[in-house]
């Protein structure tokens, strides 16, 4: 079974596609939608920690991270061997989680893009919503990029209408 990753900073549109890929009948799993999967762990303690959105500080960003569960991610990813599975989203560590992966794609827009995206972002309850974490996003951007390309991820320009994107993905498969 090939299993593939789609990453982004938040806003990139990861969740758009893989609405879009789920119902093109690809099997999906948007970590940040799947009951008990991620969850912030203080980095020190090891200990979970209750994340409040818009009211976390950036020194409380820069000493949490947003993991998945291991054990669980396993299981989903050998759920059904047959098919291939597409998983959407971005954890603290996932560079260390890239070997799970037969291909990663990186939905890459421009800082002023992910601003406006963040600020139109339906929801109240969604990562992204205050200045401090719109900052976050912006500081860890550039870097991460930099790093899932050097990686081998295949870039998708995620300013690109959705049915552009899901089909380039498509082809790469």
């Amino acid at each position: 079974m090939k299993k593939y990753l789609i990453v982004g900073v938040s806003g990139s549109g990861k969740s758009t596609v893989e609405n879009e890929l789920w119902k093109k009948g690809y099997r999906t799993i948007d970590i940040d939608q799947e009951p008990r999967l991620t969850h912030w762990i203080n980095k020190q303690t090891g200990e979970r920690a209750e994340y409040t959105p818009g009211k976390v500080s950036e020194e409380w960003l820069n000493r949490h991270a947003w993991l998945w569960d291991e054990a669980m991610m396993t299981e989903l990813l050998n759920r059904d061997p047959g098919n291939p599975v597409f998983v959407v989203g971005v954890t603290s560590d996932i560079l260390d989680q890239l070997h799970r992966f037969d291909k990663v794609f990186l939905l890459q827009i421009p800082p002023s893009v992910v601003r406006q995206r963040l600020e139109d972002r339906p929801g109240q309850d969604e990562f992204g919503k205050s200045e401090t974490e719109v900052g976050h996003v912006l500081s860890w951007q550039g870097e991460f990029e930099k790093e899932m390309i050097i990686k081998g991820a295949i870039v998708i320009d995620a300013q690109q209408p959705v049915e552009v994107m899901v089909q380039k993905i498509i082809a790469n498969i």
